[in-house]
């Protein structure tokens, strides 16, 4: 996520001989100063993409589409795994990203039209936490929708990095980064979490990471493949 320019994805594919890329064609927003790409690398090896595209928006309720890709695995013909990139905008006000969460159900529902016998995944920075820590222990609002166990033909659990992942001055700072699946995969889930850069890169050093690498740490998702065992 946030790619800004095509080239810099184009020269770290060619370092990885073992990966390719699925990179979107144009830009989002398509009429603003600031515009990014997005991109999933994968190893050509284990799959193939079969099918990518952004979110159709005619109601213009985001402003970067969500982008699709779903993948099979290379000797298998069917799809086994369809990934869906978010980057909620930040916005002069929170409703503004409260509204773009809202939209999101619609968008997996168009996306889950094109796929429903794969296995889904969302994720992205959503500039938002997922719960507050209020009392209730419940989803704020604006995630309801997407997470009711019957608002899509493929439903989502939030398997989720409940620690800080964006960068401060001096420390992490807020959970914004999120990684849902669907059940399917949620029991096959070995690890999720925080990948600490600042630490194995920066030498702990927070401001210098995020003015020269990031300001998000990356986050991961380890799923335990379909045929191993369950210990």
């Amino acid at each position: 996520q946030e790619v800004i320019t095509r080239e810099v994805i184009e020269t770290l594919d060619k370092g990885m001989p073992s990966h390719q890329v699925v990179l979107t064609d144009t830009p989002r927003p398509r009429d603003a100063k600031y515009q990014e790409y997005f991109a999933f690398f994968y190893r050509a090896d284990r799959v193939r993409p079969t099918f990518s595209s952004y979110v159709p928006d005619p109601d213009d309720r985001f402003v970067r589409d969500p982008f699709v890709a779903c993948f099979a695995v290379t000797n298998g013909d069917r799809d086994e795994l369809c990934l869906m990139t978010v980057h909620i905008v930040w916005g002069k006000r929170v409703g503004e990203r409260k509204q773009e969460i809202l939209a999101l159900d619609d968008a997996m529902r168009w996306a889950q039209s094109k796929d429903t016998t794969s296995a889904w995944v969302v994720l992205g920075d959503f500039n938002r936490v997922v719960d507050d820590g209020d009392a209730d222990d419940r989803p704020e609002e604006e995630w309801a929708e997407l997470l009711s166990p019957d608002a899509l033909e493929v439903p989502l659990m939030h398997i989720g990095v409940d620690v800080p992942t964006t960068l401060g001055a001096d420390g992490y700072a807020n959970a914004y980064d999120h990684i849902f699946v669907s059940a399917s995969l949620g029991k096959r889930v070995v690890d999720a979490g925080r990948f600490d850069f600042v630490a194995e890169h920066c030498a702990g050093e927070f401001d210098t990471c995020k003015t020269t690498v990031s300001d998000h740490a990356p986050v991961t998702l380890r799923l335990r493949a379909r045929s191993a065992p369950h210990n």
